[in-house]
């Protein structure tokens, strides 16, 4: 043989010629060919830089490698076999995947499932998986399967990463400059889908949403979940859909529970905007902060008495929200005029300190202004008092803009 038992080649006993000139035996000549015959043809070994094998899947399995990586998109109830090790599968409907035996399929079989609808894979007869009977998966994640020779192992992930709940970067809502009247602009950004478990949501870049037209997927696309716009509050969702990872935007009525689109499963609200007279309202956007571009005097009171007084603003509804006020009192007789502002949770109370907003000493004509933030209930209400509010008193209440914290509430 041309090579040792430690597959090393040596030169075959009795073949090397004489001195130069010297005749060359025939036989001692054919045995060196035959022997590099021998060597050409034969598997080479790996220690000598080979494979030890004549076939692809002999060297692969001498070698200790995996054919290369398969991805085949299936909709329908499958059974992986020896074939399919190393293969990646993603399911894009709702399959039962059986497993052939463990002892067919031989220690180190791997198999990766994607799952874009649930996914139960089950191993043949009472072979277990992770030590149950079966494995369930739901849509938007993934498993890894192994083969110990005698059960299945997995390590499941989740392929849309859970986020910290609340968490939001961009996303900043504004008014569209081509068509103000109907048009939101959303800024790209990421935001925490709400739920038990939130996912990281990513619009890759911004988005303009009509509000005067139904849903549809895209940009300079309709965004009202159903029905026609009319005036009022309408909530500005993120959402996606966990099968393909598509982001868009959403406008609605409620502020929990909107009308999805179909297969969209994931939203989370971004902010609330208003439509009064027929077009949105002009505001501008920073972070939790929503100030109208044009305040709005809500209260001009005047002998309004001293009685506690529910008062309504002109901030989204829905939802409980922190307006931002200027608050005014004004009297032209000589008592003086206090007022006190407060949230309709907190307890009714007459206007003497500490319970004083904003105010003016007896003695004459005067006034006195006041801004600061109180919280509304989800009718956009707070509550007012005044020390005297008689004719010769004025209260005036301007709504500056609201904060809101946009799903972080919870």
């Amino acid at each position: 043989m041309p090579r040792n038992g430690s597959g090393v080649a040596s030169q075959p006993a009795n073949t090397r010629g004489g001195p130069s000139g010297t005749s060359i035996s025939s036989s001692k000549y054919n045995t060196v060919t035959d022997d590099i015959y021998q060597l050409l043809n034969d598997p080479m070994p790996i220690t000598s830089g080979g494979t030890n094998a004549n076939t692809i899947a002999g060297a692969r399995t001498n070698l200790e490698l995996d054919k290369k990586v398969v991805y085949v998109e299936k909709s329908a109830d499958y059974t992986a076999v020896a074939a399919d090790n190393n293969a990646v599968h993603r399911y894009t409907a709702a399959a039962t995947v059986t497993i052939d035996p463990a002892a067919t399929l031989a220690t180190n079989w791997h198999h990766t499932i994607i799952a874009d609808a649930n996914v139960r894979i089950d191993p043949d007869g009472a072979e277990l998986i992770n030590g149950a009977s079966f494995l369930s998966l739901v849509s938007g994640q993934a498993a890894y399967v192994i083969c110990s020779g005698t059960a299945f192992h997995a390590i499941v992930v989740n392929r849309y990463a859970p986020a910290v709940p609340g968490q939001i970067y961009g996303l900043t809502l504004s008014n569209n400059v081509a068509d103000a009247t109907n048009d939101i602009d959303i800024a790209a950004g990421s935001a925490a889908s709400d739920g038990a478990t939130p996912y990281l949501m990513t619009l890759g870049s911004a988005l303009t949403k009509r509000l005067d037209a139904g849903w549809s997927v895209g940009t300079n696309q309709g965004g009202l979940d159903t029905g026609s716009v009319a005036n009022g509050t309408y909530n500005v969702f993120e959402i996606q859909r966990s099968d393909t990872g598509v982001v868009d935007a959403l406008f609605s009525l409620s502020a929990t529970a909107p009308t999805m689109p179909a297969n969209y499963d994931r939203k989370r609200i971004l902010g609330s905007i208003l439509r009064e007279s027929g077009a949105i309202v002009a505001f501008t956007q920073v972070g939790d902060i929503f100030k109208r571009k044009l305040p709005v005097r809500d209260v001009n009171a005047t002998s309004a008495g001293i009685s506690a007084v529910t008062r309504t603003l002109s901030i989204p509804t829905g939802r409980v929200l922190e307006a931002l006020l200027s608050v005014q009192v004004a009297t032209s007789g000589a008592s003086g005029e206090s007022a006190y502002i407060s949230e309709l949770t907190s307890p009714d109370q007459a206007v003497s300190s500490p319970y004083i907003t904003v105010g003016l000493g007896a003695g004459g004509a005067g006034q006195e202004w006041v801004s600061g933030r109180w919280f509304t209930n989800a009718s956009a209400q707070i509550r007012s008092r005044q020390s005297v509010g008689g004719a010769t008193e004025t209260l005036n209440i301007f709504t500056l803009g609201w904060v809101d914290t946009r799903g972080r509430e919870g």
